[in-house]
């Protein structure tokens, strides 16, 4: 069922950013993964970095047919939404968020019925005073956004 696959794999998303832990061998620790929008004036340096994961749908690719059965592939399109704030250097600490961050996406093991999902990256800085629904951002925080776009495929008819 697409709705089911798809579900597991925003968990499994979640679950991996989740792990981004000094524990775990990454530069910082990740204060929580949201699956929705976290405004930018909630957020506060000791709640930082906050990531939050928006389902921006899917792309379908092709039907596929596979002995008796027929298979829908698609490409799920998320954007992880970074938020932080800190009282250091903002450029430093940007850059090694987004090495950790890279690091878990190119780690992850997310299960696809048919095989291991492929999965496309693009990383992009939010400037200064652009991003949506936030008026000013101070000189010791950003918004950053993360392109994931995840192959799959769902069994034809169990949508």
């Amino acid at each position: 069922m697409a709705n089911n696959v798809r579900k597991e794999i925003i968990n499994s998303v979640k679950t991996a950013l989740e792990g981004i832990t000094t524990a775990n061998s990454y530069q910082h620790e990740v204060k929580s993964v949201n699956l929705q929008l976290v405004p930018y004036e909630n957020v506060t340096i000791n709640s930082s970095p906050c990531l939050c994961i928006v389902d921006a749908g899917d792309t379908l690719i092709d039907e596929v047919k596979q002995d008796a059965a027929a298979y829908v592939r698609a490409n799920m399109n998320l954007i992880i939404v970074g938020i932080i704030k800190v009282t250091e250097d903002l450029s430093d600490t940007f850059n090694e968020h987004q090495t950790d961050l890279r690091t878990c996406i190119f780690n992850m093991s997310l299960d696809d019925p048919g095989g291991t999902p492929s999965i496309n990256v693009r990383h992009q800085r939010v400037p200064q005073g652009t991003a949506p629904d936030v008026e000013e951002i101070e000189s010791n925080g950003l918004i950053y956004t993360t392109f994931l776009e995840i192959g799959y495929h769902y069994e034809k008819g169990d949508s």
